[in-house]
This record gives structure tokens, sequence and C-alpha cells, in this order.
């Protein structure tokens, strides 16, 4: 039999022997308001007394109480780990030798001047925002005359300013 003094924490799982008795579950159940329990009602270890001195009687040892396998429990997930995790540390160095061994042979082939070329044996060293699809240089179509994008607007004759004065 045990006795549990006001603001104390059942120490294990038990039957309550007192009349009735508030209990505050909310590090186990999360639930915010007190419990009330009657004569004879099961009290989880773990949950904080209320007002009222009361009297239980253990009905599991510390060590198979539910406050126990919950930290048990919070314990085997800390210390695993999930199998994205596994994954990832598997293929990481794996992955990162072939993006490494891409980006330098990349290095090496823009090194050499390769250009992009078109199917007809004129290439474009042209910046990857100034190719249209397959690589090749956007046209704009105006009148039946095709042109090239940086003259598809004429010749301006006025700049425009922002409001900070710059061009």
């Amino acid at each position: 039999m045990l006795l549990i003094r006001p603001a104390e924490v059942v120490p294990v799982d038990g039957r309550l022997l007192s009349a009735g008795g508030s209990f505050d579950e909310s590090a186990i159940t999360g639930e915010s308001l007190p419990v009330e329990a009657a004569k004879g009602d099961e009290v989880l270890s773990g949950s904080v007394n209320g007002a009222a001195s009361v009297r239980m009687r253990a009905i599991a040892s510390a060590a198979d109480s539910q406050y126990s396998r919950i930290i048990a429990l919070v314990r085997d997930a800390a210390e695993s780990r999930a199998p994205v995790v596994r994954l990832a540390d598997r293929h990481a160095i794996p992955f990162t030798l072939l993006a490494l061994a891409i980006g330098g042979c990349r290095r090496v082939v823009q090194r050499r001047g390769a250009a992009l070329c078109r199917g007809d044996g004129r290439c474009h060293p042209l910046p990857v925002a100034y190719r249209g699809p397959r690589g090749i240089p956007r046209r704009h179509e105006q009148g039946g005359q095709e042109r090239d994008h940086r003259q598809a607007r004429g010749n301006p004759r006025t700049a425009g300013k922002d409001p900070d004065g710059r061009l």
C-alpha cells in the first residue's frame, strides 16, 4: 500500500483505495485537465496527484509500469534510425563522388571550348539562358522573316529610367 501526498508523482501503476482523487496525467496522455478517479480506479504511474493525499495499492512493479514502458519506447526510438536515413547514409558517398565526377567532366569539356552545335554543323557558344528548346537560339518570326531574339524588339531610341534614376 502506498500513500501519495499532494503534488507527488505516482511511482507505480496502482488501484485507488481512497474515496476519490484528482490526477494530472498530462505527462502520459497529453490531457490538459486533471482526471477524477473514484475508489477502485486504476491510476497510471507518472501522473501527478492533485490537492489531497490518497492511498493506493500497487498492481505492477516499477519496471512493468506504464511510465517505464513509455521511457523504454522513447529510448528505443532515439537509438534507432529511420529507413530513409539509413538509405541516405548508405548512398551518400557514392552519390557525392558521382556528382564530383560529373562536375569535373563538365569543367574539362568547357575548358576545351566546346560549344552547343546544331544538326547542320553550326555551333553556338551561348549561355543556357539564351538557348531555346534543344539548345537552338530562340528566333522570332515577323512578317515571314526569321530574326534572332536579340533583334526582335528593334532599335530603341530612348532608354527608360527606374524610380532611383538609374538606367
